[in-house]
């Protein structure tokens, strides 16, 4: 089964996020050349597909008390955190904002 995030930047969807049975996958919305979510992912047509969620998008999901409040009140694994990302992508720092869904 597959669960999909929509990754909106500054507003403007930029593309989709995977998860699937043993992958994670980012790809840009077709014909986005704006900006880059980050220098790790510049824009591209390929998909970015790795066996664990991106360092990019593991590096938005809180830390520390916050992170264990959120599993504690939220009933989801310490160590999901596409989920939590998905769970709390409408609060997340900065310009970036996932949230659940296809496009």
């Amino acid at each position: 089964m597959t669960t999909t995030a929509q990754v909106f930047l500054y507003g403007e969807f930029v593309g989709s996020l995977h998860k699937e049975a043993h992958a994670y996958s980012f790809q840009y919305q077709q014909n986005y050349h704006g900006q880059p979510l980050s220098l790790s992912l510049p824009v591209s047509e390929s998909p970015y597909t790795l066996p664990h969620l991106h360092p990019y998008f593991a590096s938005l999901v809180a830390e520390g008390w916050l992170k264990n409040k959120m599993c504690r009140s939220q009933r989801i694994a310490h160590d999901d955190l596409f989920t939590l990302l998905i769970n709390n992508g409408d609060d997340l720092i900065g310009a970036v904002k996932i949230t659940r869904g296809q496009r």
